[in-house]
């Protein structure tokens, strides 16, 4: 391999390894579900047309409960609404709380599971009010670094702190 090519897959391999830093990292802060200071693993905020303006979505993982927050009124009657990791069959939405999160409670050690092996995770979601009412919102998450921030998370978990390489 002549050394050209061989440093262009190496800037390859270190884009991608940052790339999946940026897209996931455990942190510690606060969790409303649990009401008080814990270990969470956060994605990357991404911004979805809500049918209005831009919302901000962000999925928050706290060791029970997966998290999507988002800044406006979620309407579960649109086609499609849940979580789907790569091909694998969707997860229903178990609830929606403070009309702007959904919550996936119910298979979150399954989620967690795909996640740490997947490469996408795509949420779709309806907004409310919509008028005239627009298409169901398909998210897409990279997945990329979830691995290493769920280790990181784990760590927290048992020490009360974050590792000082995350």
């Amino acid at each position: 391999m002549n050394g050209r090519l061989y440093a262009l897959l190496l800037f390859a391999c270190i884009q991608s390894a940052l790339a999946g830093e940026e897209n996931w990292r455990a942190v510690i802060g606060y969790d409303p579900l649990q009401k008080n200071t814990a270990c969470l693993i956060e994605s990357r905020q991404l911004r979805v047309f809500d049918g209005l303006t831009e919302t901000p979505l962000q999925l928050i993982y706290n060791g029970h409960v997966l998290r999507m927050t988002s800044e406006s009124n979620i309407d579960l009657t649109y086609p499609g609404v849940g979580l789907r990791v790569d091909g694998h069959e969707p997860f229903t939405v178990d609830a929606v709380e403070h009309r702007t999160d959904l919550i996936f409670s119910a298979q979150a050690d399954a989620i967690k599971t795909q996640f740490i092996a997947g490469r996408e995770a795509r949420i779709g979601v309806g907004f409310w009010p919509t008028w005239p009412r627009s298409d169901t919102v398909d998210a897409r998450f990279s997945l990329l670094g979830f691995a290493r921030a769920y280790n990181a998370f784990q760590h927290c978990q048992t020490t009360g702190e974050l590792p000082s390489q995350q």
